[in-house]
């Protein structure tokens, strides 16, 4: 079994973290389904009905449905299958949690964890 280092593991669990980004969802102001607007946020993050999501960037609206790019295809939603149309805002508590939280709590388990261990 190949043998892995504890703080490769601690490294990867922090890079998740800072990959979380410090950003957070709230729900679009604009009313899309009575009244589209004139220009969307340039990503959004669409729940529809039955509880799925899917995130479009560059997003329009154009007749009874949003449309965007979605792993680099064009994907459509039915404005009334929509659930909640979401955009991402900066988020202050985040942004500190990576900043200041995220490196005392990397630095506490690197001087805690061993160098290695055999799995």
């Amino acid at each position: 079994m190949p043998r892995r280092t504890l703080r490769a593991r601690v490294a990867a669990g922090v890079l998740a973290a800072l990959l979380s980004g410090c950003t957070t969802w709230h729900p679009y102001a604009g009313d899309v389904m009575a009244r589209p607007p004139v220009r969307l946020p340039r990503g959004i993050r669409v729940t529809r009905m039955d509880g799925s999501r899917v995130m479009l960037v560059w997003p329009f609206v154009r007749g009874d449905s949003v449309l965007g790019i979605w792993n680099r295809d064009t994907v459509g939603v039915p404005l009334n299958a929509v659930s909640v149309i979401e955009r991402e805002d900066f988020s202050v508590t985040k942004t500190v949690l990576v900043v200041v939280a995220v490196p005392l709590v990397t630095v506490g388990l690197w001087l805690l964890t061993p160098k290695s261990v055999d799995y």
